[in-house]
């Protein structure tokens, strides 16, 4: 069975974020496209086997399961809800951000926040 896969309206802000950035402060417009469409391919094969990337290995993100897929130089992060076969899409970081000191604040998109 196929997963659905839905984008916490955190992780639609950030690959808004990421066209944004290659498309107007590096005057890349056809790249940003291509990496937002990169991401987002790569994000469609997680409706088969999503339990293929790992989990977190830090707090709190490693205790409620939350998965990563690296795509370029960006990070996806999602979880599973494995009863209604959903892949929820939570944020998505370039690799250069301080991943730790977003995550220690407590942001981990709608999302997650409603499915508890």
């Amino acid at each position: 069975m196929k997963y659905e896969i839905k984008y916490s309206d955190e992780s639609i802000e950030d690959l808004l974020k990421i066209y944004d950035y290659f498309a107007n402060n590096r005057n890349e417009q056809a790249n940003a496209l291509a990496l937002i469409n990169i991401i987002r391919n790569e994000i469609k094969k997680l409706d088969e086997l999503p339990h293929r990337h790992p989990v977190v290995s830090f707090s709190p993100w490693q205790e409620i399961g939350i998965r990563y897929l690296v795509v370029k130089n960006h990070i996806v992060f999602y979880f599973v809800n494995q009863k209604k076969f959903v892949v929820n899409i939570v944020r998505i970081f370039s690799s250069r951000q301080s991943i730790a000191n977003i995550i220690n604040n407590g942001d981990i998109g709608d999302n997650k926040r409603k499915e508890n």
